[in-house]
């Protein structure tokens, strides 16, 4: 029972919204002004880091952390704030890109 556990967390859920992710955001980045391949490969990088987090604390304990979203959205804005090679505000550029793959995330 415990393999299936954590094979349904890693094929069913995990993956599936990492590579979702992962495909928006960085379109989304790759759309968004002032853009260069340093900053797209750093949004490939948080994402790296922030999506399976997002997605274990969503499935794991729902209702237990107040607005799990906002916490993610601050976390990567923080990152792109003290890394983005662009002069760009960190968190309007993390609040398009999280609202896109969210946005895409509710039809998919």
């Amino acid at each position: 029972m415990r393999d299936s556990l954590w094979q349904f967390l890693l094929l069913d859920l995990l993956l599936p919204c990492f590579i979702v992710t992962e495909v928006v955001e960085c379109l989304a980045a790759w759309i968004y002004p002032k853009r260069n391949y340093k900053d797209l490969f750093l949004v490939f990088l948080v994402n790296v880091l922030t999506n399976p987090a997002a997605v274990f604390i969503n499935f794991f304990v729902p209702f237990r952390i107040t607005h799990p979203v906002l916490w993610i959205w601050l976390v990567e804005a923080l990152i792109y704030r003290r890394c983005l090679t662009q002069k760009r505000n960190p968190f309007l550029f993390s609040f398009v890109l999280n609202a896109a793959s969210y946005g895409i995330g509710l039809f998919v």
